[in-house]
């Protein structure tokens, strides 16, 4: 009568498992708030640490340096398109130039 049932343990690993889980998800918005309360009471740990520290970061920073990255690229598109757009007017003018160039060379002879 002691022993626990398969589905009862199933049940408590889950358990465990969903509660480690929940944990860990909350505890990772505070990894800066960690990281500034070790190396307040523990500067030499901290500094031992610092390689690793230095790229342990939360969520959401990781979510801004994303959306960061995100902007940068979109305005390196539309610079690349403006400067194709530039590129292609100066050929045309360039194009145009050229023609009548020509046109007063032929003019000339």
């Amino acid at each position: 009568a002691g022993t626990k049932s398969p589905s009862s343990k199933k049940g408590t690993a889950a358990s465990n498992l969903l509660s480690t889980l929940l944990y860990m998800a909350l505890m990772t918005y505070k990894v800066e708030d960690m990281k500034a309360m070790l190396k307040h009471i523990d500067f030499e740990s901290y500094e031992q640490w610092d390689t690793l520290l230095a790229v342990l970061h939360s969520p959401e920073f990781h979510v801004k340096e994303r959306s960061l990255q995100n902007e940068r690229v979109a305005r390196t598109f539309e610079r690349k398109n403006q400067y194709k757009t530039k590129a292609s007017a100066l050929n045309d003018q360039l194009a145009t130039t050229s023609a009548k160039l020509d046109q007063v060379q032929r003019m000339s002879n």
